[in-house]
């Protein structure tokens, strides 16, 4: 509270910005999220019992989806996007 008020009077009456915590604050630590292995995945995978969580759980990982994406996925955001008309490689015909 100390700090508010002395920031407050420093600024209005000395007319000069306050930088004193811009030089004491460290840089934020930007960490990246851990990777697991073939093999932590592969565990994961043969321990989970219900195969609608295994079903769940492979599609994210294999998605490279984060957890939130994929518990709000649905089967239109897979097959979202028809194939193109002039595409002859498109397996539907119209």
């Amino acid at each position: 509270m100390r700090a508010v008020v002395l920031r407050r009077a420093t600024i209005k009456n000395l007319n000069k910005e306050w930088t004193t915590f811009k030089l004491v604050r460290p840089p934020k630590e930007k960490k990246l999220p851990p990777i697991l292995s073939l093999k932590e995945v592969r565990d994961i995978l043969i321990n989970t019992q219900m195969d609608y969580h295994r079903a769940c759980l492979t599609t994210i990982y294999s998605l490279g989806l984060r957890l939130q994406e994929g518990t709000h996925l649905q089967v239109a955001d897979i097959d979202a996007v028809p194939p193109r008309r002039d595409c002859p490689y498109s397996s539907r015909q119209r």
